[in-house]
């Protein structure tokens, strides 16, 4: 109400000796503000503006001392050359600053800094790194050097138990991962309003006993806690302002880190785990092989002992059908066929078995020669038209060449007769089994380098969701079972597709549907 009266005078208005002392007073009032509660830092603006005119007066100094040169040397020099010497000083300005600046901090202890550079600065290292604790360096190594602080630290927040744990520490009095609870200050005014703040007494902190000023930055989940300057000087806006943006840079940083840090732990944790399913699998893998191989041992060992008694059984069969122990009545004869016909399925389900077997553990030996394939197929179809007649089915082969019929023989080509006509033998009889009137038609043909084989009927057909299983070990047609004659083990087209494969062909399968008949191929190579 005093300091208003100061201006009177001014007018005329003499009001002696009240309103110099109220001007006294007024001016006091205002420097009490703005020393207590920081609303202009003196002792910063003196020295920043020391340093600017410093670094001026360097620069006038240089831009004379160009300028008396020019007029020593060259009398009669343009007068834009002094445009020339304005922009050289104009260029020289910013390094002169900042070395002045540099000088300032190094022999006064002073905390001037352009913070532009600072903020720049710290962008670019946080920039270049995902790792936590270079992080924390850099923010040391930049925030110490701008504001030449005693101590530094950096302090996590838990938002459960409403606690800090310190993550990085230089100069305060704590010790390393150090965790306690949030005080009453920090909560409000840092937590709460997401502010900077300054503590002028230390007492609601009391494990950071010895420093008396504390800045606290709020980040996620943190804080940066800087101690008391070196110079002793207060921190400024311009210091708040910096410690604002640097904050949420370093916020950014660090929540980036943490997740590169928890994409990276999960990674290693889950390589881990595939290391060691991969142990078990191999591990695993390596007891099946142990398996595979003692079950293919057995079905070895079981097959050829089987085989003995079948091949005595059949011939004693034979034997008795000739008449050669006697003559038979029709009944006799009926059943010893039935008994002769079970005898032949046991003896091919053998032989299955021992090329299964033979197959997986790689023990299978191909003799390849030259073979007749149109007669060896012809042979086939000759053995088998027995058992197509019995079902009053048309049985024909059809050789040919580019899909016209054969005017010539077909070359010899190289394979293991013996396995290739069980291959042919088996999908004939296959047809005959599963169709029941009709016919069925097998053919040869020689295309450009393969020769096709084919056979083809007008029996059940076979199930769209079937086909993919057809040549699969033990895999029969799901509507195989309702016919009659088709005790088989699922193990010949298997043994078939092996086969073929071993001679580097292809076997492959074709039917439009149920009902609608089914068609078998495999190709060979010509050559």
């Amino acid at each position: 109400t005093i300091g208003p009266l100061a201006y009177l005078p001014a007018y005329g208005v003499g009001i002696y000796p009240f309103a110099y002392i109220s001007g006294l007073i007024f001016t006091l009032i205002l420097s009490y503000a703005i020393i207590v509660h920081r609303l202009m830092d003196i002792k910063f603006v003196l020295r920043r503006s020391s340093v600017f005119l410093a670094s001026l007066s360097a620069v006038v100094l240089m831009a004379w001392i160009m300028k008396y040169i020019f007029d020593d040397w060259f009398y009669n020099y343009p007068t834009w050359e002094h445009l020339v010497i304005l922009v050289a000083a104009l260029f020289v300005f910013p390094p002169v600053k900042k070395r002045f600046y540099k000088l300032a901090n190094k022999y006064f202890f002073s905390s001037l800094y352009d913070s532009i550079e600072v903020i720049a600065s710290l962008s670019d290292k946080l920039r270049s790194t995902l790792e936590t604790e270079r992080i924390y360096d850099f923010i040391y190594q930049i925030l110490t050097n701008a504001f030449h602080t005693k101590s530094f630290g950096i302090l996590t927040y838990n938002n459960e138990d409403q606690s800090y744990a310190a993550e990085y520490n230089n100069g305060f009095k704590i010790s390393s991962r150090e965790i306690f609870p949030a005080d009453k200050l920090l909560d409000e005014m840092f937590i709460k309003k997401n502010q900077p703040i300054i503590t002028e007494d230390n007492g609601h902190t009391p494990e950071l006993s010895g420093n008396k000023t504390i800045e606290t930055l709020k980040k996620i989940g943190g804080l940066i806690a800087l101690g008391r300057k070196e110079s002793g000087d207060m921190y400024n806006d311009e210091d708040l302002r910096v410690l604002a943006v640097t904050g949420a840079q370093v916020a950014i940083a660090l929540e980036n880190a943490l997740l590169y840090k928890e994409t990276k732990n999960f990674s290693l944790k889950l390589q881990k785990e595939v290391a060691k399913a991969t142990r078990d699998l191999k591990k695993a893998n390596e007891q099946l092989k142990k398996l595979d191989a003692a079950k293919s041992e057995f079905i070895s060992i079981a097959s050829h002992q089987l085989r003995t008694p079948l091949t005595a059984i059949k011939g004693y069969v034979s034997m008795l059908l000739a008449g050669d122990f006697g003559v038979l009545n029709q009944p006799e004869i009926e059943s010893l066929e039935k008994v002769y016909l079970s005898n032949e399925r046991l003896i091919q389900l053998v032989e299955n078995l021992l090329n299964v077997s033979r197959i997986e553990s790689g023990r299978m030996q191909f003799d390849f020669k030259p073979v007749d394939l149109s007669k060896m197929i012809e042979s086939v179809v000759e053995e088998l038209s027995g058992n197509a007649k019995n079902k009053n089915l048309l049985l024909e082969y059809l050789p040919a060449q580019a899909g016209k019929p054969l005017v010539k023989p077909l070359p010899l080509i190289k394979l293991d007769e013996e396995k290739i006509r069980q291959v042919v033998m088996n999908l004939i009889d296959n047809a005959i089994k599963y169709t029941e009137r009709g016919g069925i038609t097998v053919t040869l043909e020689l295309l450009k380098n393969t020769v096709k084989f084919s056979v083809a009927d007008s029996g059940m057909g076979i199930k769209p969701e079937d086909m993919s299983n057809l040549f699969k070990k033990f895999s029969r047609g799901s509507g195989a079972s309702s016919l009659i004659h088709t005790e088989g083990t699922g193990l010949g087209l298997y043994v078939a597709r092996m086969m073929i494969e071993a001679h580097h062909g292809k076997i492959w399968a074709e039917s439009s549907g149920v009902g609608k008949g089914a068609k078998f191929c495999f190709e060979l190579p010509a050559g």
